[in-house]
């Protein structure tokens, strides 16, 4: 090798190539004079060794690929010699149908044709005696720089390995359709990619438009219908709904075969999340006949079939928490028209094993996933139940005897993607035990095993959710019909019922118990969205979110009406409130809901309710500011002049505390000894009120913005509570 040649470029007459090295000319001019023209995964191939069905190339006529297949690097293979492992395959499909597969020669003329084939040669599947193991590669030596920027951008575009531009296993790409850009550029959506969407919605979109026939044109032809804003939906609502509540089984659920009513209950869900305004009207548009549709389907009968359940309670869901007050109210009406529904076809208890043998592994895969399913059908209602009668102040429908269901199985059995996988697991994991006994370990302090699954845990608070509710009502029924509390005194220097502070304490323990089950390394939605829900179900224990409510002069939860300042139940809601805030426990609730407050705002970012995917934190974080916003407020207030007549600023002239004055004063009070009520400043929260104001802008959730409303009011002024008696309730229930 001669050292005066300049190696930077060296130019090889015979080829028109540039290299940068000789050996790689060389290298080059020794294929090219072999024949070699098709590389195969960047070795090269003799033609000796590769047998009859290589004996020459073809001749200069246009590649010509068939529209349903197309076969990479595999040109010289007559159709009816082809095998499915000739085939590029698509992780999402088990199918190959390759009789329609038309071959035709490449024009080797055309360097654009060349440069393709040679790009799909890269990853093409190749029968390994047809390779020549001994000469497989990643790379290409030969290539020059230009070449290997193009291959590079075409192994990192992400629609190359999605299945994209493959329907039923087959693909659908022919080779001048090999995307040469990265997959960070701006580039369009390839015609591959949007022809498997087209593909894959074709159908169900005809009988989503079909059931929704009702709605105006200008509904049907929205761009909600879109096959790619279908497939957006969908991937949102497994992303960020089904991985908090696993209503569906992800490796059975087939959209081709999924019920179309199903379906617009699912992406409804899924829209819910979309940055177009268009989309979420659409949404809404469809629900205010969504359920009646699902009522007047033929399969609504009972037993309800297991998609009537799902599609029913999806529609709870996005009008309990997404919705507009009017379908906020209708979802907390058919509750539980619902609830009836699925006891009249025994959801709630255990059914036996079906008699008679099952023929395959298949088939038991199958029937143990609808069995599951209807498990967690179950779960989810029973936690909506339990979760909105707690936060929102409706009436339980369910109580815990009426669970009487195994807990939901172990992840890796859940998620097990074949029925080969899921019966190897089975043999690993322990049958999932019943609610109520793990419910009873857990009160008696029993940490929860980590071979629950998150949904099982999530399951479990909400179990101790509808215990709360329980005691409470009880309490609050004997109060109502007890003599002596009628005539007791009221006030902030009413003395405690050590019973009801026994069961109290109990399931604070019970709580704090539970939370040892957040402590996971593995990453999961349902975990993040009990976080919250742990700290206020602390606070539900304590104080009434629906008296925090009047107080602040809130919409009613249950009738979007506010309650008057001299009205009864605005009186007893304040007595309520007092007697709590000067409770020997209220440092208890009261940390949680700093806790919180801090855990959510104060996390060096800027917290946006609008951009979270776990709905029920911006209407948790709402409650625990109007509970701290309700303390500060009945404490000052009882420490004010009875004479004073007149509103009064929160801050009463002084500074404004900011937020995070507000969070260390009251942190730091709570780690004292002394009594909390004799704190300064414990209403001076106008900085904090704001500051969650702000972070709820842009919700499109009803109540949120009734919430941005009610923070505003009580940001700037709070209200004067007067002093109460018991006899003041007297003569306000005689005169009313």
């Amino acid at each position: 090798m001669s050292e005066t040649v300049d190696w930077k470029q060296v130019w090889n007459n015979t080829v028109s190539r540039d290299f940068v090295r000789l050996d790689l000319m060389q290298r080059h001019t020794r294929r090219h004079d072999r024949g070699m023209i098709y590389r195969n995964s960047g070795g090269f191939s003799n033609r000796d060794a590769v047998g009859d069905t290589d004996k020459s190339l073809p001749p200069s006529d246009s590649v010509r690929v068939s529209p349903a297949v197309e076969l990479r690097g595999q040109g010289d293979i007559a159709p009816n010699e082809l095998h499915p492992e000739h085939v590029m395959y698509s992780p999402a499909f088990e199918r190959v149908d390759v009789e329609s597969a038309e071959v035709t020669t490449p024009d080797l003329n055309d360097p654009l044709v060349v440069h393709q084939v040679q790009v799909q040669q890269h990853v093409a599947v190749q029968p390994m005696e047809r390779l020549g193991v001994e000469h497989l590669s990643f790379f290409d030596e030969s290539n020059d720089a230009t070449s290997l920027m193009q291959d590079l951008d075409w192994l990192f575009d992400a629609s190359s390995w999605d299945g994209s531009g493959e329907v039923d296993g087959i693909n659908l790409r022919s080779p001048a359709d090999a995307p040469t850009t990265s997959p960070v550029s701006d580039a369009p959506v390839g015609r591959d990619r949007t022809s498997q969407l087209e593909n894959t919605y074709r159908l169900p979109r005809e009988r989503i438009l079909s059931s929704l026939s009702y709605l105006p044109q200008e509904v049907l032809t929205s761009s909600f219908f879109e096959s790619k804003n279908l497939e957006q939906f969908m991937l949102s609502y497994w992303e960020n709904y089904n991985a908090h509540f696993f209503l569906l089984h992800q490796p059975t659920f087939c959209v081709q075969d999924a019920p179309p009513l199903l379906l617009v209950a699912i992406l409804t869900l899924g829209a819910t999340l979309s940055p177009d305004e268009e989309h979420y009207r659409v949404a809404e548009t469809i629900h205010q006949n969504l359920r009646w549709l699902i009522f007047t389907s033929p399969s609504f009968q009972v037993p309800a079939p297991l998609w009537v359940i799902q599609a029913l309670l999806m529609v709870q869901a996005y009008e309990k928490m997404f919705s507009t007050r009017k379908l906020h109210e209708m979802s907390h009406i058919f509750h539980y028209s619902v609830i009836t529904l699925m006891r009249r076809g025994s959801y709630y208890s255990e059914d036996q094993e079906e008699p008679g043998e099952i023929s395959s592994l298949e088939k038991s895969w199958y029937r143990w996933v609808k069995r599951e399913l209807s498990y967690r059908a179950a779960f989810f209602a029973f936690i909506m139940d339990a979760q909105h009668s707690s936060i929102f102040g409706h009436t339980a429908a369910l109580s815990l005897n009426d669970i009487q269901l195994p807990l939901p199985c172990a992840d890796v059995l859940w998620n097990a993607p074949t029925a080969s996988i899921w019966n190897k697991e089975r043999s690993r994991v322990q049958p999932s035990p019943l609610f109520l006994p793990a419910l009873r370990a857990l009160l008696s302090r029993h940490p929860i095993p980590h071979t629950y699954s998150p949904f099982a845990r999530f399951v479990l608070l909400h179990g101790l959710f509808c215990l709360t509710r329980h005691m409470l009502s009880r309490d609050q029924t004997a109060s109502c019909i007890s003599v002596h509390e009628q005539n007791s005194s009221s006030g902030a220097t009413s003395s405690s019922n050590p019973e009801q502070d026994n069961w109290k304490d109990r399931l604070d323990r019970a709580i704090d118990t539970w939370s040892f089950s957040l402590l996971s390394q593995t990453p999961s939605l349902c975990l993040e969205a009990a976080r919250p829900l742990q700290r206020i179900a602390h606070v539900s224990i304590h104080v009434s979110l629906v008296d925090c409510h009047i107080l602040a002069g809130a919409p009613n939860l249950a009738t979007g009406v506010r309650t008057q300042h001299d009205s009864v139940q605005w009186a007893r809601a304040y007595e309520r409130v007092s007697k709590w805030a000067h409770h020997p426990n209220v440092k208890r609730p009261l940390s949680h809901c700093l806790l919180l407050i801090q855990e959510t705002m104060f996390t060096r970012a800027r917290y946006v309710a609008a951009e979270d995917s776990i709905i029920l934190k911006p209407w948790v974080l709402y409650n625990t500011t109007l509970v701290l916003w309700a303390y500060g407020a009945v404490v000052c207030g009882a420490r004010e002049s009875p004479g004073l007549a007149q509103d009064h600023t929160i801050d009463n002239g002084t500074h404004k505390w900011s937020a995070e004055e507000y969070l260390s004063h009251m942190l730091n009070g709570l780690m004292g000894d002394g009594d909390l009520s004799q704190l300064p400043g414990t209403n001076r929260t106008s900085g904090l009120v704001t500051a969650v104001r702000l972070a709820l802008e842009g919700c499109r959730w009803e109540l949120l913005e009734e919430a941005r409303e009610t923070l505003q009011r009580i940001a700037t002024q709070t209200l004067v509570f007067p002093p109460l008696t018991a006899d003041d309730i007297v003569v306000n229930d005689l005169e009313n």
